[in-house]
């Protein structure tokens, strides 16, 4: 996936999430300035392309997407 801007990346992750994700939201999360909920990791996993376990530091591989039903490779 190409770099994306933290605009991009709002929009992309409230888009494909359904949840709504500010800009000011996406910079505070990636300043290290407020916690995230379990529902915004699963929104920016999406928006990125990478495992939401890797987000959160659980796996060393950022690898495809893991949110996604068995079977399905896109939305």
């Amino acid at each position: 996936m190409p770099v994306m801007t933290l605009q991009q990346t709002s929009q992309r992750a409230s888009t494909l999430s359904g949840f709504a994700l500010s800009l000011s939201t996406v910079a505070k999360i990636e300043q290290g300035v407020r916690s995230v909920y379990d529902f915004e990791v699963m929104a920016l996993a999406l928006a990125t392309g990478v495992d939401a376990r890797w987000l959160l530091g659980l796996v060393d591989d950022p690898g495809p997407v893991s949110l996604l039903p068995a079977g399905v490779t896109e939305l």
